[in-house]
């Protein structure tokens, strides 16, 4: 991962929620697919003029097939060994221009933070860990016990404080 690290051309700004225009989201999936308060912050993103796509990641070998226009599926399948992305989509994912990308995964999901190492979006926010740090622009500090949902709802709120000028 600090190889991905460092061969990054990325130029991290900081981008508030209101001058953002697209946002990414990263999420681990269950068995049942996309947890259900994914669509109602995509929709909630929409609503306010911002293109938002998310990716997550199943353990279910079965072959996820897309979910929507704008949730994605992929498992380990669509890794090379080490965790690089092999799926054209996951590649695809990477290089998107996004303005946030948004890190709901666990720290031992290494794929998805691999994912999140690589992407070219511009800001990044995330759960804090100290192994993560250098990854996201914005860490998190939450409880152990702290959900998806929760952590979506304080990482929204905190992009929300950020003001830029322009």
């Amino acid at each position: 991962m600090r190889r991905t690290l460092k061969s990054l051309k990325r130029k991290p700004q900081v981008i508030s929620y209101d001058r953002a225009r697209s946002i990414a989201i990263l999420f681990a999936a269950g068995e049942d697919g996309p947890p259900l308060f994914l669509k109602r912050l995509i929709k909630h993103f929409r609503s306010d003029g911002k293109a938002a796509v998310a990716l997550g990641y199943t353990s279910n070998l079965a072959d996820p097939a897309k979910v929507t226009k704008e949730i994605q599926l992929c498992n380990r399948k669509d890794f090379f060994c080490h965790a690089k992305p092999k799926a054209l989509f996951l590649r695809d994912f990477v290089v998107r221009d996004c303005d946030i990308l948004i890190d709901l995964t666990a720290s031992d999901n290494m794929q998805m933070k691999l994912i999140a190492a690589a992407s070219n979006a511009k800001f990044k926010a995330g759960a804090h860990h100290p192994d993560f740090l250098a990854i996201f622009d914005l860490n998190i500090k939450v409880s152990d016990d702290c959900g998806d949902e929760e952590l979506a709802s304080h990482i929204v709120h905190y992009l929300k404080l950020i003001k830029t000028p322009g």
